[in-house]
């Protein structure tokens, strides 16, 4: 059962998973084929006489503040007969201001210091179709600190009136899956850290991944945009940067505690450890930018370092799996990721909702799997405990409650209710003739006469040797007589044999009625003597007690 249960959390983590990543390819899909009506002015269309704005990395001989422009002719434009707005994505740079013909169209950024962080971002500007002429000049003012250029969309000039359309679905695969990220990240971190404070015995290991899962919602907040930041770009970027290594230290340390690999614990000390100097130290931004985009390695290293690990846990559990199947996916962005900025280029604006989704679902559903696992521990614990009172209470022949818990039950039930003694007849003769074996044969059988013949709410108990007893909760001795008169003529018919020979089997049963709290003791002799008149009147008999007995 705890197999099938577990497969079946596995199944569900691998297809939650795969959801995730679908929603990345269809982020690639659709600007793939992203084309509105409209023009359509790439990189290479913006120039300066020296650059275009096709991405690139500064360096230190790199002006911070360039124009650039894009000549685009009338027939270009003559696509609708309104007004028109241009269309920018994710245009790296800290700022821009946006001209048409030499008319100021807006600006997005701090175009003075450089303080906001806006290359995730979609925007757009109006132009009235009065400004256009023969030969048109669209110009960008850019400020750029370490970088500049469009990551792989250009811009698109398209009428007023679908500008909205095209914005809006543009803006939810930028900076409203970001947010989606994030604050997918801060519910399934606060619930994985509620969910640890709340289990007993507590796994820590949860405790490192909810501040992780945390701290990688904080480091998304550079994909978010912010036209003014309450601090330098610089510390910016190392306060997120520093959000990120923090995160996968306490992973590695939620990894140690998960499968106690001293090597995850030496990760966790070097992830954090390595980057303090460079965010110490480091001064200017492109020596910054630099840096964490090598240090980035480290994040590969944690990855392949938990993936060897699970590989070799891989066979044992499921958690190992789902670990292993997350751990692979995160590392292939990463890797894809590292490789891209090392060589000057940007990848998929969704990949930090990939890493979020894959991350949080993975500390979601292993902790979820080990609460299963330990509800099924716990279920085990209280099925032994279970069966060990049971055989305490039961007997071991007939399956009957024993002698003992008829006395616990007849001191908690309360009147009114019926209470009858049952002998079988000659048992012992039975005994002496037949052997033990057939007697005890003889015992089984009359206890399943018993328990199959009384109501659902009556409970039969073996008293001792051949003796039963049987308490009937608010029913009258002469409706128990009733019950057991049935239940001695379903006897005698169901006969037992030997040698194929029948064998007679009948029982002599007392019956008392108890209306008032009395006695346990009371209640014994009030069925025992009754018992006792049927036997010593011929036996196979029945005979309920009166008070002048």
């Amino acid at each position: 059962m705890n197999n099938i249960r577990s497969h079946k959390i596995l199944f569900f983590y691998t297809f939650i998973i795969l959801l995730g990543i679908m929603f990345n390819l269809l982020s690639f899909f659709w600007f793939d084929t992203f084309h509105p009506n409209g023009l359509k002015i790439d990189a290479n269309s913006f120039q300066n006489g020296e650059q275009t704005l096709s991405y690139r990395l500064l360096d230190h001989s790199d002006q911070q503040r360039m124009a650039f422009a894009a000549h685009v002719s009338k027939q270009a434009l003559s696509f609708t007969d309104g007004n028109y707005a241009v269309i920018f994505f994710q245009l790296n740079g800290q700022a821009y201001s946006v001209y048409f013909n030499g008319v100021y169209l807006g600006t997005v950024g701090d175009m003075e210091n450089g303080n906001s962080n806006i290359w995730n971002s979609v925007d757009y500007f109006y132009f009235d179709k009065n400004l256009v002429q023969n030969d048109n000049v669209l110009s960008i003012q850019i400020f750029s600190l370490y970088d500049r250029g469009f990551s792989f969309m250009p811009a698109y000039v398209v009428p007023s009136a679908d500008v909205s359309a095209h914005f809006c679905l543009a803006k939810f695969y930028t900076e409203s899956s970001i947010f989606l990220a994030i604050g997918f990240c801060i519910f399934t971190g606060i619930i994985v850290f509620k969910l640890f404070l709340s289990s007993m015995p507590k796994n820590h290991a949860f405790c490192y991944f909810a501040l992780a899962i945390l701290l990688l919602g904080g480091y998304l907040f550079d994909y978010t945009k912010s036209t003014s930041l309450p601090m330098d770009y610089l510390t910016y970027k190392k306060l997120m940067f520093g959000c990120l290594y923090a995160a996968m230290s306490f992973a590695s340390l939620g990894m140690y505690r998960f499968f106690h690999r001293k090597s995850h614990l030496v990760l966790s000390a070097i992830t954090i450890a390595g980057y303090l100097p460079i965010a110490l130290f480091v001064n200017d931004i492109i020596v910054f930018k630099a840096c964490y985009d090598y240090y980035n390695l480290i994040i590969i290293a944690n990855l392949l370092n938990w993936i060897i690990t699970t590989v070799k846990y891989f066979k044992i559990n499921d958690e190992a799996k789902m670990f292993f199947l997350g751990n692979v996916c995160l590392l292939i962005c990463a890797a894809i990721d590292v490789y891209m900025t090392v060589t000057g280029r940007l990848f998929s604006l969704t990949t930090p909702f990939t890493y979020a989704f894959i991350f949080s679902m993975t500390s979601v559903i292993l902790f979820f799997s080990e609460f299963a696992n330990k509800d099924t521990q716990l279920k085990l614990v209280n099925d032994a405990h279970h069966e060990s009172y049971m055989a305490s209470i039961t007997d071991g022949m007939t399956g009957l409650y024993n002698h003992r818990y008829l006395l616990d039950v007849l001191c908690q039930t309360s009147p009114p209710y019926s209470a009858a003694m049952l002998d079988i007849d000659n048992f012992k003769s039975i005994n002496d003739t037949y052997g033990h074996r057939f007697g005890d044969a003889v015992i089984q059988h009359v206890a399943q006469s018993l328990t199959s013949g009384v109501r659902s709410t009556d409970m039969v108990f073996r008293y001792g040797g051949d003796e039963f007893f049987i308490i009937f909760p608010e029913c009258s001795a002469f409706n128990a007589r009733e019950v057991i008169g049935k239940i001695q003529t379903k006897i005698k018919e169901n006969k037992l044999f030997i040698d194929g020979n029948p064998v007679p089997v009948t029982l002599s049963c007392g019956i008392c009625d108890v209306s008032d709290a009395c006695d346990t003791a009371n209640v014994f002799d009030h069925v025992d003597g009754p018992l006792y008149q049927s036997k010593n009147s011929g036996r196979d008999k029945i005979t309920i007690f009166h008070a002048t007995d």
